[in-house]
């Protein structure tokens, strides 16, 4: 499902226009960024959770140059699937 699909069956659930619909998408998204931004995770019911997570600087081997360099410390988001929702997926995988 791509975001015109979510934006049409959004207006359509909710009775509004798809300029609405775009918009209630767009001012979700920009808050659930500000959330996870300022607390370092949001969780997301059924599914799992998305969290900010601070790496560690390390050396990194390169290959075209035989030699390394350092890639400093930086945040990352990492996504954490929910159990009973991976439990759901292997009973109705292939």
């Amino acid at each position: 499902m791509n975001t015109t699909e979510v934006i049409i069956t959004l207006a359509r659930k909710l009775g509004v226009s798809k300029a609405s619909a775009r918009k209630l998408l767009h001012d979700r998204l920009r808050d659930f960024s500000q959330v996870l931004l300022n607390e370092n995770n949001v969780d997301l019911p059924g599914l799992g959770k998305i969290e900010i997570q601070q790496t560690k600087e390390r050396r990194q081997y390169i290959p075209s140059k035989k030699s390394y360099c350092l890639v400093p410390s930086h945040r990352r988001a990492a996504f954490k699937i929910n159990n009973l929702f991976k439990a759901r997926l292997r009973r109705n995988g292939p």
